[in-house]
């Protein structure tokens, strides 16, 4: 017998499949037959409404969007597109995103269980008991899946109770292992949580002292563990981590909200500092508008105080230039209200800002004041990112003795720390520095290590600094074929996180490439690139 239904029917002789929802292709660009259901059942059923539909430009984009959200449910996407009449798509999906009951119909000749996604979710919701009922509420936290282990302590699910959500496919596994909830069902769920608020703000403080606590331990772990298998997990609970953030911002003290600056900072080195970036952002958007008192004196925003740093100092490592007029306005207050972590932060990223405009003496001054602070914070990944910058600068004047030998301190902290990431940029900086040196062959080997590192970190940043050196380091050896491939790979890892220093340079080095290749009007043409993207 072939039997459907949203409930195993947990038999001996029961063999499952899975239906999950149709496909939605990852890039979105092509609507080839059966290549991408989803898109294809919406286009249909908005031309039922509208003759004339058409997806197109920002319309594909938000339509296939919209088919992401609902995760390729049909009967989800054929009450999305009966409004393609009446909104656009964009404005379609920001209506999924505020209400629930949006995705319903009026339509004469319709199931009653199917003429909205609230009328199915009621009828799985009332098969549930109260205690199933309750621990699956409480779910609704969980942004980007979570563990068994998360489910236990936060929830209160035990692995009974949760194979049972997966048995009436309320909950699904996916391939990491991690469990998942539909974002609608999640939608519908959390309105169950948010009914009562004394339950709804004991279980967020739970929630967000787990990931506050599973954030410092990801990051100790890094150092040991498999990175890879790691990063998989910080990437997951992104989520939930940025979720967890702002209740810590709202309820915690100034003291605990710091800490969890600082593993954010770690975190999204980890992730990415693109994700930072915008992350830092956000938070400080949020303190700015909240305008609230985190336990300053004279109403002082100490969290805002403390995100602004975070912030400043993320930009300035992408090459943002606002973060130098950012740094020298906290800084005075910085230094009173002695934040010395933030403050080796703002030091360091005014030394960054200095070394990208050329000042160099005065980026030794500011790195070496930084340092002062971020060692005696014990941070050894700021450390080293200080020690680092300091190299450089002085390479920058000519002192390469300097440079070495703050590179080989930088080089023993990243090495007693277990920090793979730091051990990367270390080799990628020491490569440099043989290159400016002239000992391309030693630079070349320096860089390919640091790159096979950034590879296995998943590091575009870091990806785009060794193959754009990796170019010099060709250029150097007269291997211009080589060193003009490995400059437009490196070119494609900044484009992708929009690295500006990181573009501008790669151009330059391709351009030099294509100089010693006597290729010099496309060397005139990236040269040109270069200081546009400058």
């Amino acid at each position: 017998m072939l039997v459907t239904s949203r409930e195993r029917l947990n038999t001996r002789q029961e063999w499952v499949y899975s239906m999950r929802g149709l496909d939605v292709s990852e890039n979105g660009r092509d609507l080839e037959p059966g290549g991408n259901p989803a898109l294809e059942l919406f286009q249909e059923r908005a031309r039922q409404e509208q003759s004339s539909f058409a997806l197109v430009g920002d319309e594909k984009d938000a339509a296939e969007q919209i088919c992401r959200m609902l995760d390729g449910m049909p009967l989800a996407i054929e009450l999305a597109a009966a409004w393609t009449s009446m909104l656009s798509c964009r404005e379609i999906a920001q209506e999924i995103r505020n209400n629930l009951d949006f995705l319903a119909t009026s339509m004469r000749g319709v199931a009653e269980k199917h003429r909205s996604l609230r009328a199915v979710f009621n009828y799985s919701w009332d098969l549930l008991e109260a205690h199933q009922q309750s621990g699956y509420s409480k779910l609704a936290l969980f942004r980007g899946g979570f563990s068994h282990q998360a489910a236990s302590q936060i929830a209160g699910v035990s692995l009974p109770v949760l194979s049972e959500y997966v048995n009436k496919s309320l909950v699904r596994r996916n391939q990491q292992g991690r469990f998942e909830i539909h974002e609608v069902l999640r939608q519908y769920a959390e309105e169950a949580l948010m009914a009562d608020k004394a339950e709804l703000d004991r279980v967020r403080e739970k929630h967000s002292r787990y990931f506050y606590q599973r954030l410092g331990e990801l990051i100790e772990e890094m150092k040991v563990g498999d990175s890879r298998k790691i990063q998989q997990e910080m990437r997951a609970i992104e989520g939930s981590v940025r979720s967890a953030a702002f209740w810590v911002i709202d309820h915690w003290d100034i003291d605990e909200i710091r800490v969890l600056f600082s593993r954010l900072q770690d975190h999204f080195i980890t992730l990415g500092w693109h994700v930072g970036l915008d992350s830092y952002r956000e938070i400080t958007s949020y303190l700015e508008g909240e305008g609230a008192n985190r336990g300053g004196e004279n109403g002082d925003n100490l969290a805002l105080l403390s995100s602004t740093t975070y912030l400043a100092f993320f930009m300035s490592e992408l090459g943002l230039c606002e973060a130098e007029e950012i740094c020298q306005r906290v800084l005075p207050d910085l230094r009173r209200v002695d934040f010395r972590k933030e403050l080796g932060l703002a030091l360091l990223a005014l030394g960054i800002c200095a070394v990208n405009r050329g000042a160099y003496q005065e980026a030794v001054e500011f790195c070496t004041e930084a340092l002062e602070y971020l060692k005696e914070s014990e941070d050894s990944i700021s450390s080293l990112t200080g020690l680092l910058w300091l190299g450089w600068a002085h390479s920058e004047l000519g002192e390469f003795d300097y440079s070495y030998t703050y590179y080989s301190e930088a080089y023993e902290i990243a090495m007693d720390a277990r920090d793979r990431p730091g051990l990367a940029y270390t080799l990628s900086k020491l490569g440099t520095l043989a290159d400016i040196r002239g000992a391309h062959a030693e630079g070349l080997k320096y860089h390919q290590q640091a790159l096979e590192t950034f590879q296995a970190l998943e590091d575009t940043a870091g990806q785009g600094y060794a193959l754009s050196r990796m170019s010099w380091s060709a250029w150097g050896l007269g291997n211009y074929e080589e060193a003009i491939r490995y400059g437009l790979e490196g070119y494609e890892r900044f484009s992708d996180i929009n690295h500006r220093w990181g573009i501008s340079t790669s151009l330059s080095r391709i351009g030099f490439a294509e100089v010693g290749h006597g290729d010099l009007a496309q060397a005139r043409s990236h040269f040109l690139q270069a200081i546009d993207r400058s």
